[in-house]
């Protein structure tokens, strides 16, 4: 069976867990919280890494509570402004639309927006016609044949 979580054992080991926190956040390397614990580095980098794993469960917890309590409030007020919009108020098909938007924005429902590069890239590094690269194409662009043709034409 189980022991309790409430055990001294466990109450010990929070305890740890957070005075090693604190010390790392005091700027303490893993060879003081060591000396400062009682333990090896290696024990004082397991107690500090066990409580930012369980603060950042605990943050995505509440930030998933959160996200729940806004979405809630989405609802009401979009429940809230139904009639107008069904009646055709523009402001209120608007101020809808703008629900709608930040219900995406909360919920990660739009997928992200894809940007394409389409054209040549130029490099700025070298502008001026001075520079010795000036006359020579990039070494990822061909050469234009129709330009030897024009000289040896002339």
């Amino acid at each position: 069976m189980p022991r309790p979580k409430t055990s001294k054992v466990d109450i010990d080991a929070a305890a740890r867990r957070l005075r090693a926190i604190e010390l790392r956040r005091a700027g303490l390397s893993y060879r003081a919280i060591a000396e400062q614990l009682g333990c090896d580095p290696s024990a004082a980098y397991r107690h500090v890494a066990a409580e930012l794993e369980a603060l950042r469960g605990a943050c995505a917890e509440e930030a998933k509570e959160l996200r729940e309590l806004e979405l809630d409030r989405l609802d009401l007020y979009l429940r809230a402004i139904m009639p107008k919009v069904l009646a055709g108020d523009t402001k209120a098909v608007n101020v809808a639309l703008g629900i709608g938007k930040r219900r995406a924005e909360l919920t990660g429902l739009d997928a992200p927006v894809k940007i394409e590069h389409a054209g040549k890239m130029y490099s700025i590094a070298e502008v001026s016609p001075e520079c010795s690269t000036w006359d020579k194409p990039p070494p990822d662009e061909p050469k234009d044949e129709t330009e030897g043709d024009a000289i040896d034409g002339a």
